[in-house]
């Protein structure tokens, strides 16, 4: 069982040559730097370049990390929901925690760190009516943390016992993959 609240790594976005957002409260860069507002990230020659409002550069990197002061919450614009479905759409979202950019061959991934209760509160609300019965919204919200406290708890005991991913078993007849906790690594 876990031992304190983790803290969860969500991947919002890849393969973007350019991230727009705003901060919505005060996030650290670095030590000395603290931003807020509205920013742009483009990836040039490997490296992300991040611009706060009126293009003023403020940092570049392999890897970009703002970290909210107080709890803070930020949006990130054109999020590309349900990805090949005929219901595809572009929206803006917000989220609470960190906003990790990562430069890798193919664009920017940005990566939301979360708290497990923050993380199931967005997503128990978007993932149920709001009419729901209430009995139905806390046994959704105990099954999914649930779900989810155990594939962190598989994800730590097979990493720390230096155990391969099994996902795939393959013999001269057959190949059995399994899909479950590493479908949404990034």
């Amino acid at each position: 069982m876990i031992s304190s609240e983790p803290n969860i790594k969500v991947g919002v976005l890849e393969k973007y040559s350019e991230v727009s957002g705003e901060l919505l409260e005060q996030f650290k860069l670095t030590d000395d730097v603290i931003v807020t507002g509205r920013f742009k990230a483009v990836i040039k020659n490997g490296e992300i370049i991040l611009y706060g409002g009126k293009e003023i550069e403020l940092i570049r990197g392999k890897e970009i990390t703002l970290k909210p002061l107080n709890g803070g919450s930020f949006t990130l614009h054109d999020v590309i929901f349900g990805i090949n479905f005929h219901w595809e759409r572009k929206e803006h979202q917000t989220f609470q925690g960190s906003l990790r950019l990562l430069a890798r061959e193919n664009g920017i991934t940005a990566i939301n760190e979360v708290s497990v209760e923050k993380y199931l509160a967005s997503v128990i609300s978007s993932e149920m009516s709001a009419t729901a019965p209430m009995a139905l919204l806390k046994a959704h919200a105990i099954t999914s943390r649930s779900w989810l406290v155990a594939m962190l708890e598989m994800k730590k005991k097979f990493s720390n016992l230096g155990i391969p991913s099994q996902r795939t078993q393959q013999s001269d007849t057959e190949l059995v993959r399994y899909y479950d906790r590493e479908d949404h690594d990034i």
